[in-house]
């Protein structure tokens, strides 16, 4: 009897306070037309040419030890008008194997608020011979722009800034697993939900 009125009046408050976020984004009066010229540029593209990663070496490889818990950090190859969010960000898990060892790459969910959760997470996958690597998804965590809510800018009514978002987060992964193919990795899975599923299912189609 008391769950149900409990449950709806959570959802009233997580909507009302995901409205109340939005509603400073709202479109402009050019808004059409730099989505209509996105998306002429991006026809152009294959897959491949619009999740591409760089050729030039960022050092990821050359971060990534045995330190448990350790983050590495680099520019990202897609810019936005936001310098906080554009610097790439990953907390490195390994197992007691090495990071030879299959490696699960944990992408979170919008607008979400801790990692501990992710961390009890990596431990497991740990006790099952598992590395472990936790994104800092684009506009999250340690990018989230100075005035701006954890994951407000990674879905708005911009189109544009979303697709850019998303492209951003499926490169930085890509540049991750590469990196990780250098210090002897071979296997990989994925563990996203939510913006985190939504990257990890653009990823399956490149990787």
């Amino acid at each position: 009897m008391i769950e149900r009125p409990y449950a709806i009046a959570v959802d009233l408050l997580m909507c009302a306070s995901m409205n109340f976020v939005q509603a400073r984004h709202r479109l402009n009066g050019r808004s059409l037309a730099q989505k209509q010229a996105y998306v002429r540029d991006c026809e152009k593209l294959t897959l491949e040419d619009y999740y591409g990663v760089p050729t030039n070496d960022v050092g990821i490889a050359g971060s990534i030890d045995d330190q448990y818990g350790k983050s590495v950090t680099w520019s990202s190859p897609v810019r936005t008008a936001y310098p906080e969010n554009d610097k790439a960000r990953v907390d490195l898990f390994p197992c007691a194997a090495g990071w030879k060892a299959p490696t699960v790459l944990m992408l979170h969910a919008l607008m979400s608020t801790s990692d501990e959760g992710y961390r009890r997470w990596a431990a497991r996958f740990n006790e099952l011979g598992w590395n472990a690597c936790f994104m800092h998804l684009p506009f999250h965590y340690s990018r989230v722009p100075h005035g701006f809510w954890n994951g407000e800018l990674a879905i708005t009514a911009d189109l544009v800034r979303n697709a850019e978002g998303l492209r951003q987060g499926v490169i930085e992964v890509r540049q991750v697993i590469a990196a990780l193919r250098e210090k002897g990795g071979r296997k990989f899975g994925l563990l996203g939900s939510s913006y985190g599923g939504w990257i990890g299912a653009l990823l399956a189609a490149v990787e």
